[in-house]
């Protein structure tokens, strides 16, 4: 017996809810910027095989490490900005073991 029509509904919106976290980034506003909130403990994908700049904003309260596959990593304090030569990964992680929301902005850029 096939199921009803109420049960097919619930269970394509459960399988939505189960693809969407909390912790994903956010896009603010239609000028490009985004929010991360990262988890303590939690690693953050923000670019995997990308070249971009990415400007950073910690809005802490934790202390967050920008790491890069092709270059020296970011120690980010709160309220610091940088901008970030992303070529290949950026991942983003909290250091010393509370909450970060970091503010992002990506521009692109061409190969060298």
């Amino acid at each position: 017996m096939p199921p009803a029509r109420s049960e097919r509904l619930m269970s394509k919106n459960n399988k939505k809810k189960a693809k969407t976290h909390a912790h994903d980034a956010v896009l603010e506003t239609l000028h490009g910027k985004w929010t991360q909130f990262i988890q303590p403990g939690e690693i953050a994908v923000i670019a995997d095989n990308a070249l971009l700049y990415v400007v950073t904003k910690n809005r802490g309260p934790s202390t967050v490490l920008a790491s890069v596959s092709y270059g020296d990593d970011e120690k980010l304090v709160p309220e610091d900005v940088r901008v970030i030569s992303v070529v290949g990964s950026l991942h983003l992680e909290t250091m010393d073991g509370k909450c970060a929301t970091v503010e992002m902005e990506f521009i692109p850029r061409t190969k060298p």
